[in-house]
């Protein structure tokens, strides 16, 4: 506090304020921007004389100076400053307003300076706003709805924070209104605190503007419609703003405000701003939240923290105290949380009595003595505060704080003339203020302090304060003192005065405050003494000489300062209340009497009183003054001795005050070690929670796609067992198949019998070759339908193998997944068991950990052992740790390698398969070859049943299908004779081959129909021949012999060659059986 007139930004004012023509405001400007606004303040409370030369100059500068705007704008933020700006150049808020319009790059260079200047009420000289202010608030709020940034909303919440009725009509209008909430709204959701604390507080400043006009305009309705209609239109934005201060919503910016205020205590990175700004939101918070939310774990949490920080003193900054106390007062005026108050009085009394003993221990330096004042003083304004927000009650504990507090406002006045006891002096009159207004409506708190005044105790520093004349200060200005540390003479002398008039009014309003009750007399007040104490007559004429004196004094020794920036009460107000104290009676005895006899009366019985006293006093004084001569005389030589012990005392008491501050320190660092290391321990425990919490997870989720696997695994075997059904009914029917084909071997072999009987016996020949025909009807129709069985079973063999070959994919990949999710679930199991034997071990050792620390605490001199202890149970902790990471990557690589030996099994079963698929596949081949190979043959053996229809075409042959006729030998051949009648052979259609043979190219129903509908004319041709035998030549018998012989030809080359191909002779079976017989074994012993 000693260096504050040594401060970059106290040089920068002093230069240009003692400058005598404009100078550059560059250095000023930076000093502004790095400054906050709380320092400007204190400089025009200590050189208050100097702020009209500065305003001169600055409004001198704006013509020509880049910087004025900026340096405007930062020190028209103190009314006292603004005030002279506008006496030199009234019209400087009008052209500011007109030039801010014109363009957006004015309207970026005059807008802050103009809200700044509007930010107070404006002075006498300019009871009106000017013209332009419409368009200048009408162009903001058209630059916030269109662009919502942090500039153009602080812009709008000094309007709204200011005092101008005018500017807060026009802004909280109905349409208005509504556009501004919808903007500020969209900046709820921003990511900056800053950006979201201002809207916020702007939208709080809206809904008590616009509450205020409907309470106002609520009280003025009348019945009349327009008012009714007036009334609700203001309700409009009223209800949609209190809707976000109340309820879920209310909570959440409670919340969110109290956490900012918390970090701010605790040193986070909230800025001044952001915290006043959340101060201003809890104001505009719902009782109801504010009560819910005190009453909750997170509230209780937020304002015990809050109070304990108080309590210690810890807070860096000052004003961060200040904006603290104002919360807690705050939240408990709207909760009524009582037990809260209480605890939140007891912090902050004990605030005021570290102040009060720090004040006391350095007394000898006065820059901590005078900050200690200080802070004493803001501490007993908030004291004051938080009591008036709460009820009545009946403990008075707190009162010899605040008489504490009262003390040390008196002692305040004869400090030396420096800027620290002048900021302490402004400091204790606001206090005292405060304090002023409770005591006026705390009955019980004005018993107590009027107790506290009657005791001898308090007579004395009170009685020498009275006897203190104040500072003489010639009416000279201060501007010589440039660069010194002392404040401004007068300035100094204005906060003394002040200081006495609000000590002196304190004690006299809590008296008349105590008078009585009034009675059945208008303006007669009745004093009982036996319901409370009243204030001595003496000390009470005491006070009221010393206010006559303030109030008689001339305005050249009270004020010589055109700009006051001290809080003082009026002379005006001053003398009439002091009439006031004298019209009301102080003593217990008289009752009061408005007349000015009774003031004479009272005043010569008081002055005669004062004089007995006065005399009975110097009596004694006398006495006492011999008494101590003679006892100096004698005791010269014990008290330099007892000097000397005090001396040599005092020199220990210091070196213990230093171990103990050594000691103290140690101590704080030993229990910050021990934080700090509990704080790590405490967070790798989260981390192994945390991880052993994701594990358990990822083994669950592993374990709920293994069943759906093994589900899967399952049904495709059951599917499989279905394929193996069906592979067995084929080979059952392949087996069945072979059965027909040995059958038809035996029908063969009966048919050589037939034809050898042909061959002996032609007349027979031709019932025999009706026979054979028959017979081989019949064969068709099995070789047919066998054809038919053959080719579905070659097509079912080729779904079946279709369907085999893609369900063992999905077999191998799902035994592939099913391994590998096994090896995960078992992996992660024995990890998991393993990490939870090491997380229970990390248990046991951080509650062995926490009882060590816990002995640390209670126990101080053993810090050093706990320390060892501590880290010998970390170094064992973080053994353990590596131990468990090492068995987890040992598991792990366990694991793979198993998993890498099923891989490899799965891929030689695999190839394993698809070697026995590759047989199979061949197999089949080799099958379907065979079948193409029949469907060859019988197609050849159709041509020649052709060719031997053309060579019989009188011959019927029953039942003919897609099939050879039964061959003969050839010496069967040559023994028919040649009056064998001709056999018609029926027309067949040609059909078009195709690659793979179908059912329709081997016959169908269809083709026998045809068959016997072309049958029934050969039979007609075969009897008309018979029956026209008679007429038939040796010409003719020629011819048909020869057409017989070749016939014979024909039938030997058909016979030999269908018993080259079907194995027709006698003794031999068909080709086909015994391949056939081969791949239904090798089928058999695949299993398929």
């Amino acid at each position: 506090m000693s260096n504050e007139a040594d401060s970059p930004l106290f040089r920068a004012l002093e230069s240009v304020a003692a400058s005598p023509y404009a100078p550059s405001l560059r250095a000023l400007s930076r000093e502004l921007e790095k400054s906050k606004p709380s320092e400007v303040t204190k400089w025009v409370n200590i050189y208050t004389c100097r702020i009209p030369s500065l305003a001169r100059l600055i409004i001198s500068a704006l013509e020509y100076e880049p910087y004025a705007p900026t340096v405007i704008e930062k020190l028209a933020v103190v009314e006292q400053i603004r005030d002279a700006i506008l006496e030199y150049r009234p019209s400087v808020i009008d052209a500011s307003l007109k030039a801010a319009t014109t363009s957006e790059s004015n309207f970026q260079k005059y807008a802050s300076m103009c809200t700044s200047l509007l930010s107070h009420p404006l002075p006498s000289g300019l009871p009106h706003l000017p013209g332009s202010l419409q368009s200048f608030l009408a162009h903001l709020v058209k630059l916030i709805f269109l662009n919502p940034n942090r500039s153009n909303i602080r812009l709008l919440y000094r309007l709204l924070q200011g005092k101008h009725g005018e500017v807060q009509d026009v802004l909280t209008r109905g349409s208005t209104s509504y556009g501004l909430h919808t903007a500020l709204g969209g900046c709820l959701s921003a990511d900056q605190s800053g950006l979201v604390f201002l809207a916020l507080a702007c939208l709080a400043r809206i809904m008590s503007r616009s509450e205020s006009a409907s309470e106002n305009l609520e009280m003025n309705r009348t019945s009349d419609a327009n008012g009714l209609e007036a009334s609700a239109g203001m309700g409009t934005p009223t209800s949609s703003g209190r809707s976000l201060f109340a309820g879920d919503k209310g909570g959440k910016v409670l919340r969110l405000a109290a956490n900012v205020i918390i970090s701010a205590a605790t040193g986070g990175d909230d800025d001044e701003e952001v915290v006043s700004l959340a101060l201003v939101v809890v104001e505009a918070i719902d009782a109801d939240v504010v009560r819910t939310w005190a009453e909750s774990r997170e509230g209780m949490f937020a304002m015990r923290k809050l109070a304990e920080l108080l309590s210690n003193g810890n807070i860096p900054h000052s004003a961060t105290l200040q904006q603290i106390a104002e919360f807690l007062t705050c939240v408990v005026g709207k909760a009524g949380a009582s037990s809260l108050g209480a605890k939140v009085i007891k912090s902050l009394q004990f605030a005021i009595g570290e102040a009060l003993w720090r004040e006391v221990s350095y007394a000898s330096t006065p820059a901590v003595g005078a900050k200690s004042r200080i802070a004493s003083a803001e501490a007993t304004k908030s004291l004051c505060e938080l009591l008036s927000a709460m009820d009545p009650f009946e403990d008075t504990s707190f009162v010899e704080i605040l008489k504490s507090g009262y003390l040390l406002a008196a002692s305040s006045g004869r400090n030396p003339p420096s800027i620290a006891n002048l900021c302490a002096v402004v400091a204790h009159v606001s206090a005292l203020q405060t304090f002023e207004r409770l005591v006026e409506t705390w009955t019980p708190l004005r018993n107590a302090f009027l107790s506290a005044l009657a005791t001898n105790e308090f007579m004395s520093p009170v009685t020498r304060f009275l006897d203190t004349e104040p500072l003489d200060v010639k009416a000279e200005s201060c501007a010589g003192m440039q660069g010194k540390s002392n404040a401004c003479p007068g300035e100094l002398r204005n906060a003394r005065l002040d200081l006495i008039k609000v000590l002196c009014m304190l004690p006299l309003k809590v008296n008349v405050c105590l008078g009585g009750e009034p009675t059945s007399a208008p303006g007669a007040v009745v004093i009982d003494q036996s319901d409370h104490d009243s204030l001595d007559a003496n000390l009470s004429c005491n006070f009221i000489n010393k206010l006559s004196s303030l109030v008689t004094a001339s305005p050249q020794q009270s004020r010589h300062h055109p700009y006051n920036g001290s809080s003082g009460m009026s002379s005006n107000f001053t003398n009439g209340f002091a009439v006031s104290i004298v019209q009301e009676s102080s003593t217990p005895y008289i009752h009061a009497n408005p007349s000015y006899e009774w003031q004479q009366r009272l005043l010569l019985d008081l002055n005669q009183e004062a004089a007995h006293r006065h005399e009975n006093l110097v009596k004694e004084m006398g006495k006492i003054c011999r008494d101590l001569e003679e006892r100096c005389m004698n005791v010269e030589a014990p008290l330099r001795l007892a000097q000397s012990q005090a001396r040599k005392f005092a020199e220990e008491l210091g070196n213990a005050k230093r171990m103990y501050e050594q000691l103290q320190t140690t101590t704080e660092e030993g229990h910050e070690r021990v934080t700090f290391e509990m704080n790590s321990l405490r967070d790798e425990k989260e981390r192994l929670e945390t991880a052993v919490g994701e594990l358990v997870s990822e083994v669950e989720e592993a374990t709920s796609r293994s069943k759906s696997l093994e589900d899967q695994l399952a049904s495709q075997a059951a599917n499989n067992d279905e394929l193996k059904l069906l592979l067995g009914r084929e080979t059952a029917r392949g087996t069945e198949l072979e059965q027909c084909l040995a059958q038809e071997r035996d029908a063969m072999t009966n048919l050589r019998v037939h034809a050898a009987e042909l061959d002996q016996n032609l007349s027979s020949a031709r019932e025999e070759l009706k026979a054979a025909s028959e017979e081989l009807q019949r064969r068709a129709e099995a070789m047919a339908s066998l054809q038919t069985e053959v080719h579905e079973k070659t097509a079912v063999l080729d779904e079946a193998r279709d369907e085999a070959e893609a369900h063992q994919v999905q077999i191998g990949e799902l035994e592939e997944r099913a391994t590998e999710l096994e090896n995960i679930v078992t992996s992660e199991r024995e990890a998991s068991a393993q990490k939870d034997e090491a997380i229970g071990n990390m248990q046991q050792e951080a509650e062995a950990l926490r009882r060590t620390l816990i002995e640390v605490n209670n126990n101080l001199h053993l810090q050093q052992e706990a320390f060892a202890d501590s880290e010998r149970s970390r170094a064992s902790l973080d053994s353990k740790l590596k131990e468990a990471r090492m068995l987890h990557e040992h598991t792990v690589k366990t694991s793979r390698e198993e998993l890498n030996d099923l891989r490899q099994q799965f891929a030689e079963r695999e190839s394993a398969m698809v070697t026995e698929n590759k047989q199979l596949m061949k197999k089949l081949a080799k099958l379907q070859g065979l079948h193409e190979k029949q469907r060859v043959e019988i197609a050849q053996a159709q041509e020649l049943s052709r060719k031997l229809s053309s060579l019989f075409p009188g011959a019927t042959i029953l039942g003919q299908r897609d099939e050879l006729p039964t061959s003969t030998t050839p010496q069967q051949t040559e023994s028919v004779p040649l009056t064998a009648p001709t056999v018609p052979v029926a027309k067949r259609s040609r059909r078009s081959r195709s690659p793979t043979p179908k059912a329709s190219d081997y016959g169908d129903g269809n083709s026998d129909q045809q068959i016997r509908e072309t049958g029934e004319p050969m039979h007609e041709a075969a009897s008309e021949a018979e029956s026209d035998g008679d007429e038939i030549t040796a010409d003719d018998t020629r011819d048909m012999t020869m057409d017989f012989k070749a016939l014979v030809r024909d039938s030997r080359r058909m016979s030999n060659y269908a018993a080259t191909r079907f194995g027709l002779t006698q003794g031999t079976n068909y080709g086909t059986g015994h391949e056939d017989d081969e791949v239904l074994g090798e089928l058999n012993q695949l299993g398929i």
